[in-house]
């Protein structure tokens, strides 16, 4: 971040409030994005034929045809046999020991009894229920429902015999002497045929019978039965396999890098440049997921290397590196400084997020400031230098001001302080070969603060609660959660982090931090940082996810997780000046004997002043306490316990 001046440095002469009209923008409209909800596509399984089933009294034990049989038999010994009259009469199975039956015209079809139904289901063939018929025995009789067969031709009978029927070939017959409903029976190893080829037969009278007409119950498609010797029943025809539940079709919608991906799930092999801290912390949280993970950093000494499965050693534009890096399912960053155009490169070839025109954006103050102006926000009122010529009336309003290097500064690293006009043609003229600058104005700094958002390219956008930052000498130090702010200006500060996202179209985990400028407490944005962020570590601790979780998330395809803070707290960075001269370890007793801290040491083998070799994380009931906590504990350590 910039080094501006907090409230208790020295006055200094600024601008009228009408030269910083600039920043005080408006809101600007923002339709907040909510977390995905998972849906379900229910499909309908019922079978076509499902509730078909005819009702019958007939007993558990009770074959629903021995009725007629039984009637059949007694009018066969007091009447002569009864011919047929016209075509042929379907057969009746045989049941236990056959019993005859004289065919009365045309082919009829064996029947099995099957289960009662109550409700036939629309999708079923058209069967016209059978009228009542002619009374064939004293006893009323329900009809039952059988399954379709291959139609068989009956064996010639006499009234007190009745051959075994086989199977023969499908033909339509016709029935005179009753109305008999087409049914379906079940297949005797034979081909099922269709109901339509059956036809309703025609009522028939027959005189030597004198008796009640017997009722025949309306015959109901009954549900499928599951038969072993055909290969495809009818109603399984129209069963179709359940579609993907709704949440997946969202995510293999999703569109990073301008392509529809699917979502990536482990063990996949994640690819990261960079393999410091950050790059750690993301191969930890890829590993607890169950990922495998390449790091491509030149140290063979790499922080994260301890954790990858593979690290490559190898500069980031190195092309046999880029190429081995490009077999992993998606890749991502650690840092902004690495080469731009080699992740613009690998997204030809793999998932990259985010996107390497945005990281390049951020490598460049002048691109960065013009990008966020562009976003219709405000930032710190500046000017580009590349060149002397540049210098103008215009430059004087900016003083005092910071001058820095427009690309390759962090941790305040390549910015100087400049009061006067000659104090900056000084500056450029020692500063000139590291070309170009940005002039920012000297602000009348109140506060600083970052958000970090996770953005999934569908709309997707969640952020974590707003961080108070404390910077000692351009390096943050302190990180108090929540902000110590009125809750409507973090509550602003998340809708700017939020729009400028959605403007960017950013995929992934961004930082973006802000300035809180005068006694109006404007917000203003002062420069983004395309991945995690060190102002971010107390996720780690103290959310229900952390930064690193959500940057394998979307760079799978995932949807980001919750971001809720469950305790206040404040996170204090370790820095190589705590070492001693020979590389000594500091004394962590302090901080281990505490139970409301947490301690992350980054593995880094060498400690030098500046460098950031760790962090602790403090719980305490409000972020005061906190940070209050924190400072005390921060001191132990550097007096050695």
């Amino acid at each position: 971040m910039s080094e501006q001046k907090n409230a208790n440095t020295p006055e200094i002469s600024i601008l009228s409030e009408d030269d910083f009209s600039e920043l005080a923008l408006p809101h600007p409209a923002i339709v907040m994005s909510t977390q995905p909800e998972s849906a379900t596509t229910s499909t309908n399984t019922t079978s076509p034929l499902q509730g078909l089933k005819p009702e019958s009294t007939t007993p558990n034990n009770t074959s629903p045809l021995q009725g007629i049989k039984t009637a059949m038999n007694k009018a066969a010994q007091t009447l002569p046999p009864l011919q047929p009259i016209g075509g042929k009469q379907p057969a009746q199975p045989a049941v236990a020991k056959p019993s005859p039956l004289q065919p009365l015209g045309g082919k009829m079809r064996p029947v099995t009894p099957q289960p009662a139904a109550t409700t036939p289901k629309p999708a079923a063939p058209s069967i016209t229920p059978a009228k009542p018929v002619t009374p064939v025995s004293p006893t009323p009789i329900k009809a039952a429902e059988v399954k379709p067969v291959t139609p068989v031709t009956p064996a010639p009978v006499t009234p007190a015999k009745v051959e075994e029927v086989k199977p023969a070939a499908p033909e339509p017959a016709k029935v005179e002497p009753a109305k008999v409903e087409p049914v379906k029976v079940e297949p005797i190893k034979a081909e099922p045929v269709k109901a339509e080829e059956v036809k309703p037969a025609e009522p028939v009278k027959v005189e030597p019978i004198k008796a009640e007409p017997a009722k025949v119950e309306e015959v109901k498609p009954a549900e499928p039965v599951k038969v072993e010797p055909i290969k495809a029943e009818p109603a399984k025809a129209e069963e179709k396999p359940a579609e993907e539940p709704k949440v997946v079709s969202i995510l293999t919608e999703g569109k990073i890098n301008d392509k529809k991906v699917p979502m990536i799930a482990p063990p996949a092999m994640l690819g990261i440049l960079g393999g410091g801290q950050l790059g750690r912390f993301f191969a930890m949280a890829a590993k607890r997921m169950g990922y495998k993970v390449t790091v491509l950093d030149p140290d063979p000494d790499a922080p994260a290397a301890d954790f990858a499965d593979e690290h490559i050693c190898a500069a980031y534009d190195d092309e046999a590196a880029l190429e081995k890096l490009a077999q992993c399912a998606a890749v991502t960053t650690e840092f902004e400084n690495v080469n731009a155009a080699a992740m613009t490169k690998l997204a030809h070839k793999t998932r990259v997020t985010p996107a390497g025109e945005l990281v390049a954006i951020a490598q460049n103050r002048i691109d960065e400031k013009t990008t966020i102006r562009k976003a219709s926000l405000p930032v710190t009122p500046y000017q580009a230098i590349r060149s002397r010529e540049d210098l103008n009336e215009n430059t004087k309003q900016l003083l005092p001001g910071i001058l820095k290097t427009a690309t390759l500064g962090y941790d305040g690293k390549g910015q100087r302080s400049v009061k006067t006009q000659t104090g900056l043609l000084t500056c450029l003229s020692s500063l000139a070969k590291d070309g170009p600058y940005i002039l920012e104005k000297e602000l009348d700094l109140r506060a600083e603060l970052s958000v970090i958002v996770c953005r999934l390219d569908n709309n997707i956008v969640v952020t974590f609660p707003p961080a108070e930052n404390i910077h000692d000498n351009g390096i943050l130090a302190f990180s108090i959660v929540p902000a110590r702010l009125p809750e409507e200006l973090t509550k602003r500060a998340e809708v700017m982090a939020k729009h400028l996202a959605e403007k960017l179209d950013y995929v992934g985990v961004l930082a973006v931090e802000m300035f809180v400028v005068g006694d109006k407490q404007q917000l203003v944005v002062n420069e983004i940082a395309p991945r995690p962020h060190n102002s971010g570590h107390y996720t780690i601790d103290a959310c229900v996810s952390d930064q690193f979780q959500q940057q394998v998330r979307i760079m799978c395809g995932m949807p980001p997780s919750r971001t809720s803070l469950i305790h206040p707290c404040c996170m204090v960075n370790l820095l190589g000046d705590m070492w001693g001269e020979n590389g000594e370890e500091p004394d962590w007793t302090p901080l281990l004997k505490n139970p409301d801290t947490f301690l992350h040491l980054y593995g880094k083998k060498e400690a030098r002043p500046g460098r950031k070799m760790g962090h602790f994380t403090v719980f305490a009931e409000t972020a005061d306490a906190a940070y209050e906590k924190a400072q005390n504990l921060f001191t132990s350590v550097c007096l050695g316990g």
